[in-house]
């Protein structure tokens, strides 16, 4: 059976592009690394912080986050809190009023809009020189404000984000699967960060220079996104640092992780169509390359799997070669499903495990591309339950 030549171009495109984008890529960065190092000059360095915690319905954890707040290692004359409050209709606001004799504010919006309009409507408030943007659920080491800081006292660094680690992340499979995937991100923020700046920050803990907090980000974008472009392209660097470490504890299961990495996606293909409006291009063109390379070209990888799929499928008949590749496709995706099946079960595969959340991730940046296409902005939505 003769198979058209450009079914042969297509497939081999595809199965190079998702290796570039999750193995070649990466070596890239590692090769960067090893000649354009460009270390932080850090020293001690004890600004004034307002420390701005994003709230919807968090009552179970609230308390407990202010009780961490309030213990960190950082002068309590240059530390100011505030909790913005997204329009909460359980016991948050009440939680927040019970600590203000030591010094906790709440901003409350009146109407619910999401945590960027709360920041953009509170900021304004805030006195501190750098804003430690956090969320209700995640806890900070007792060191990691001065070690944030000491970034700071390097004038070409803008921002600062820290080490973010799941707890629990050998008990279940999304555990297992975050952890897996927080430490490759992890590894590459690492390089990013050495090379010059981060293109994606964790919302859980991100310290930024006050007066280069842009004005300009609305609802359906992502700050994780926006605000590292947002400071490069104003002439500073976005820098990892290690001393710096949130907890926080993974989705109870995958359906939240799921309905997060969907959200996730949406909010991402927003920040590229609106791109322009927050770097300019042509100035930072290596920037903006690794920025898709990092973030969007991987959302897109789905695709790439199917035609992959399909065209294998279609050269079976071209050679043992291709045969080969397409039965190790039919045993990838078999794995998926048992992992599935082992998922619901509560039993631990890790093989498999890891196969059906690689399956999942790349599903819900299929599922959130489309329903970006279909015009579905997300501002607003209700958090992951989580314990500490």
């Amino acid at each position: 059976m003769d198979v058209p030549v450009w079914v042969e171009i297509v497939s081999w495109f595809c199965l190079i592009w998702i290796l570039y984008i999750y193995f070649f890529y990466p070596f890239i960065l590692w090769v960067l690394h090893s000649f354009l190092k460009k270390p932080v000059q850090k020293n001690h360095c004890e600004l004034s912080i307002s420390f701005l915690i994003s709230a919807y319905n968090e009552e179970s954890v609230i308390a407990e986050k202010l009780e961490n707040v309030l213990s960190l290692d950082y002068p309590k004359d240059k530390l100011e809190v505030i909790v913005v409050s997204d329009a909460c209709s359980d016991r948050t606001d009440e939680i927040v009023k019970s600590f203000s004799d030591r010094g906790v504010r709440l901003h409350r919006m009146e109407e619910r809009g999401g945590k960027i309009p709360g920041l953009n409507d509170a900021i304004p408030t805030a006195t501190g020189e750098i804003l430690v943007l956090s969320d209700a659920n995640c806890m900070y080491n007792k060191e990691s404000l001065k070690a944030l800081m000491s970034n700071f006292s390097d004038e070409r660094v803008g921002a600062v984000n820290g080490e973010h680690i799941f707890l629990n992340i050998r008990e279940t499979t999304v555990e297992r699967g975050v952890g897996l995937y927080w430490r490759y991100e992890t590894w590459l923020k690492r390089m990013e960060s050495a090379i010059h700046s981060n293109v994606f920050i964790t919302g859980a803990m991100i310290a930024v220079r006050r007066e280069l907090y842009p004005e300009n980000i609305t609802g359906e974008l992502n700050l994780d996104n926006v605000l590292p472009t947002c400071i490069v392209n104003s002439g500073f660097r976005v820098v990892y640092e290690d001393g710096a470490v949130v907890t926080e504890e993974t989705a109870k299961n995958m359906r939240e992780d799921f309905r997060g990495r969907v959200r996730t996606t949406i909010r991402g293909f927003w920040f590229v169509r609106y791109l322009r409006k927050f770097i300019s291009i042509s100035k930072h063109p290596f920037f903006v390359f690794h920025l898709l390379c990092r973030k969007v070209f991987r959302w897109l990888v789905a695709p790439f799997l199917i035609v992959l799929f399909f065209g294998n499928f279609a050269l079976c008949w071209a050679g043992p070669t291709y045969r080969f590749c397409f039965l190790i496709q039919i045993f990838f995706y078999l794995s998926a499903i048992i992992g599935f099946f082992l998922n619901k079960r509560k039993i631990k595969f890790k093989l498999f495990n890891i196969i059906y959340y690689f399956c999942l991730i790349n599903l819900a940046a299929l599922i959130g591309f489309f329903r970006f296409l279909m015009g579905e902005k997300m501002s607003t939505w209700s958090h992951a339950s989580r314990k500490h």
